[in-house]
């Protein structure tokens, strides 16, 4: 099948340690990451980042360079929404969903 450009890119492939000389911060990693990859990527793509990632030194340069992101965040933290601060679980819970599903896990016994 021909590649339609639906793909999934590794952060990249550079290991680094805080015990490192030249180490700064575990955010300064991740948006080094960001910029070369997304120049590898042509700016295309969205990001994604698990938990953690809900801070604003990340957030600040993704929202800068308009890049598209999810980001999964704890339910208490608290995010400005039409200029008012509120927390993501109440947000989320009045989005309007399309479409929904439900998996209920069913264990023996």
């Amino acid at each position: 099948m021909e590649n339609e450009g639906n793909e999934i890119t590794p952060l990249y492939d550079v290991l680094y340690s805080q015990g490192a000389a030249d180490f700064v911060s575990e955010n300064e990693e991740i948006k080094t990451a960001i910029t070369k990859v997304s120049a590898a990527r042509g700016g295309r793509g969205v990001w994604v980042i698990d938990q953690g990632g809900d801070r604003g030194e990340l957030y600040s340069p993704l929202l800068a360079k308009e890049r598209p992101f999810i980001v999964r965040q704890k339910g208490d933290r608290h995010i400005l929404c039409r200029a008012s601060q509120a927390e993501t679980a109440v947000l989320a819970a009045n989005c309007p969903m399309v479409y929904a599903t439900h998996i209920v896990r069913e264990e023996p016994g």
